[in-house]
């Protein structure tokens, strides 16, 4: 029982861990592209 439970922790945090960091290249992608858009805008 408590080896499911520490299972389903590690599985858990690996997900969140994952998230975060496609989360992460989302928002600098996001970022970069409104950085390119503004800079062709003001030229």
């Amino acid at each position: 029982m408590i080896f499911l439970v520490l299972a389903a922790i590690s599985l858990l945090s690996n997900l969140v861990s994952r998230l975060s960091m496609l989360l992460c290249f989302f928002f600098w992608y996001v970022i970069c592209n409104l950085l390119i858009v503004v800079l062709l805008w003001l030229e």
